[in-house]
């Protein structure tokens, strides 16, 4: 499991393909990184596939198949039969930027800072999204993936998104988590403050934050409003990944907001 580095996973499959049989597939796990790209130089593209496990493993029942145009059918029925010996629900997509778990939880992610910019606590935010049917909060789901992790990627994918992904003022509150080492579980602190007894606390430094205040609709609670922006921009960007062909049938929707988050 390597950091998002792509020279060093082409450098690494060029290596091994010296002591592999032409037979052997290679699996690689990956947030972001074409697995085209990866596979450029491979003397057996074919061979070559994704598989995206989501942490924790042992919980998260969810794997991510990703096919270049290169795989061949042969590969992937492999690879969908070991996740299905692993007990795992799988789901076939199409390479493409962020695939599709990774830009769907992205986005969400980044409408979740436009709340906490807008003043929104991050445990409002776990309660809404629990309640919505996450297996556990995004604020902590987020704390627990490792915001710096997070601000790569979205820095990544701003590259082909553009602002509709984040615009400059999300761009710089990541900043001052990253700069300031609000990175999540891992520094100790990030959304939340984490103490040694397991014991967690929001973080006062959230106070700090530049704040874009919203006017709450009178009509609609705020745990409704929660849950239906996070939804509904993974949702729409679900729907641009069946456009694209980056997923193939509407099942595959179901199949991520049920079993990942």
């Amino acid at each position: 499991d390597l950091f998002e580095d792509l020279k060093l996973k082409q450098n690494i499959l060029n290596e091994l393909e010296q002591y592999m049989s032409k037979h052997c597939i290679f699996a690689t796990n990956s947030y972001t990184l074409s697995i085209e790209q990866i596979a450029s130089n491979s003397r057996y593209p074919d061979k070559v596939v994704g598989m995206h496990y989501f942490s924790p493993v042992d919980k998260v029942e969810l794997l991510e198949i990703i096919r270049t145009k290169q795989t061949s059918n042969d590969t992937v029925s492999s690879a969908v039969k070991v996740g299905l010996k692993q007990g795992k629900i799988v789901i076939v997509i199409r390479d493409s930027p962020g695939f599709y778990t990774t830009r769907l939880l992205i986005f969400g992610c980044v409408e979740m800072f436009h709340l906490l910019q807008e003043g929104v606590s991050p445990k409002d935010i776990d309660i809404a999204t629990k309640k919505f049917g996450f297996h556990i909060g995004l604020a902590i789901l987020l704390d627990e993936f490792g915001i710096d992790l997070f601000g790569y990627i979205v820095f990544q994918l701003r590259e082909i998104f553009g602002d509709r992904l984040a615009n400059s003022s999300i761009v710089d509150l990541i900043k001052i988590f990253i700069n300031n080492n609000l990175l999540g579980k891992k520094s100790g602190q990030g959304l939340y403050v984490y103490h040694n007894d397991g014991k967690k606390e929001i973080s006062p430094k959230l106070k700090q934050l530049p704040k874009n205040y919203f006017t709450q609709r009178k009509d609609i609670s705020m745990i409704e409003t929660i849950q239906w922006r996070i939804s509904l921009r993974m949702l729409n960007e679900a729907a641009r990944c069946l456009e694209e062909n980056v997923i193939s049938t509407p099942v595959c929707i179901d199949n991520i907001l049920q079993n990942l988050c």
